[in-house]
């Protein structure tokens, strides 16, 4: 019997010995009711059916401008309503869903607890998103946004999009730097200033400390959630002038909205 014949006995043993349970509800997974195997669901995890459904919708239409979930299929040739008038410098962005509902709860409570088992987990989920996407095949470097010294000092350590790059690497393959783009000044909260705000406290606040590692490359750039796209935009230009070949954008949530 080979490997492959083996693997669903050894799902049904790690089903009797480690039950998947849900990190969203704490539910036992119901695995008779998916699509996937135990197996897949057991590594992804545990969730379940239910809460699946509300933070990964898997058949919805997505803009491949902004990476928001959409309702309906874009009437636009580029973007959507929420972006179809902006010009983002990056070349593609994936998101695992809107940020709203059950989905931004948990992005919420994995911030505000220092979690780092439920960011990784969602983590895992953007991977899967990511490998959904051809155009992210000749990703051959990943680079989350940073944080300067001064918030991770306050945060203990805590760095979400390093978290959540971490594990989209353990499920790609793709490998993930933190010491190429670094952050050079403190910048406010984004999600407490309106747009033209935001655009402002990220301008000129990244820098690039190894420019030859990145020459010619196809960048995967990583963060939690995505708003006006400012950071992700400034993020990229820095990436752009030093080299960079193509930039995809990857975050858990895309938020359609700024006060």
């Amino acid at each position: 019997m080979s490997i492959k014949e083996k693997l669903p006995k050894v799902a049904d043993a790690l089903r009797l010995l480690f039950p998947p349970n849900c990190p969203s509800c704490g539910v036992e997974s119901d695995c008779e009711q998916s699509s996937q195997s135990f197996f897949s669901i057991w590594q992804a995890d545990g969730w379940c059916q239910d809460c699946r459904v509300q933070i990964d919708p898997q058949n919805s239409d997505r803009c491949l401008h902004c990476a928001a979930v959409l309702a309906q299929p874009s009437p636009y040739t580029r973007g959507c309503a929420s972006c179809y008038r902006q010009q983002f410098p990056f070349d593609f962005a994936v998101s695992v869903h809107n940020y709203q509902g059950l989905l931004r709860d948990l992005v919420i409570q994995a911030k505000n607890k220092r979690d780092d088992t439920l960011m990784a987990q969602l983590g895992r989920l953007l991977a899967h998103q990511i490998k959904k996407h051809p155009q992210t095949a000749d990703s051959d470097l990943m680079i989350s946004i940073p944080s300067h010294w001064k918030r991770r000092f306050f945060s203990k350590g805590f760095h979400a999009a390093a978290l959540i790059a971490q594990n989209v690497e353990k499920m790609t393959g793709i490998p993930h730097s933190q010491r190429i783009l670094c952050s050079v000044k403190p910048t406010l909260k984004q999600g407490t200033l309106s747009r033209t705000a935001r655009l402002e406290n990220v301008r000129n606040a990244f820098a690039c400390k190894h420019p030859k590692r990145i020459v010619g490359r196809n960048i995967l750039l990583i963060d939690d959630v995505m708003t006006s796209g400012a950071t992700m935009s400034e993020a990229t230009k820095v990436l752009r002038r030093a080299g960079a070949k193509k930039v995809i954008v990857a975050v858990i949530a895309r938020a359609t909205s700024v006060d």
